[in-house]
């Protein structure tokens, strides 16, 4: 009888352990702005895209903040709501409050340095295409996308590479410049091609029939020109700050 009550502690405990580790969701939609299969199917994806990167990549919808910044929610929201993985709390966490419409994004460990303030920067405007719009749900899976993106390029190369877009404007007036340029040096090389100097009758110094050519030679100038490749450093970092739990986060708003 002790052995079966011992056996029975035991699984007891073990189904303690499991809820309470099942408790920690990747998708947290307190504002109801998800179906249920679309938050299945996000908390399969946010939960493959945390193990392989070894974070924690979170979802919270609320309809307001109760009076905390949308900053300080989400912070904490991270850290009192056991997120974070290794000793550096690594994870990320992006915030959708529906009421005021304010989106937020919170880095810690790993992620402050993957996804620095240039990349949070071009998330965010990417983000909020369809935030913007109310398609919160394709919001959540670009979010899931951008986090696998990033976290690849930074563990792969150092750093995510945000890919530069130029507007028409901005097209136009490069090609203004570039047009403007070619023909200074246009400019520059006719002029540096017009040296002839006007000959001067040599006649009227020498002797006639004095002159005598003995050997004739081509001599030709020339100039070596070698081209090195300039090396280029692109990136920047990530501006933190420390939550009431004393963690260093980082992050910003779209």
């Amino acid at each position: 009888m002790k052995k079966l009550f011992s056996i029975l502690a035991a699984m007891m405990i073990l189904l303690c352990i499991n809820t309470a580790v099942s408790a920690k969701n990747y998708v947290n939609d307190y504002a109801g702005i998800l179906s249920q299969a679309e938050i299945a199917e996000l908390e399969s994806l946010l939960e493959s895209v945390s193990d392989k990167h070894n974070i924690d990549a979170v979802i919270v919808t609320v309809n307001d903040t109760n009076g905390q910044s949308i900053v300080d929610f989400s912070d904490d929201f991270f850290d009192y709501g056991g997120y974070g993985r290794g000793n550096a709390y690594s994870g990320i966490l992006m915030t959708l409050s529906i009421g005021p419409d304010e989106r937020y994004i919170s880095t810690c460990g790993s992620c402050i340095y993957a996804f620095t303030d240039k990349v949070i920067s071009y998330v965010g405007k990417n983000l909020a295409k369809s935030a913007d719009a109310g398609d919160y749900s394709e919001t959540c899976y670009k979010f899931v996308g951008f986090v696998d993106d990033v976290m690849t390029q930074y563990e792969e190369k150092g750093q995510y590479s945000v890919p530069v877009s130029l507007s028409t404007s901005n097209m136009i007036v490069i090609m203004i410049i570039a047009l403007i340029i070619a023909l200074v040096i246009s400019g520059m090389v006719k002029s540096g091609m017009n040296t002839a100097i006007t000959p001067v009758n040599a006649d009227i110094y020498t002797k006639g029939g004095s002159a005598k050519i003995t050997a004739s030679r081509d001599m030709f100038l020339y100039t070596h020109i070698s081209k090195s490749e300039r090396k280029t450093s692109s990136g920047g970092g990530s501006s933190t700050h420390t939550s009431s739990s004393g963690r260093s986060h980082g992050g910003g708003s779209f």
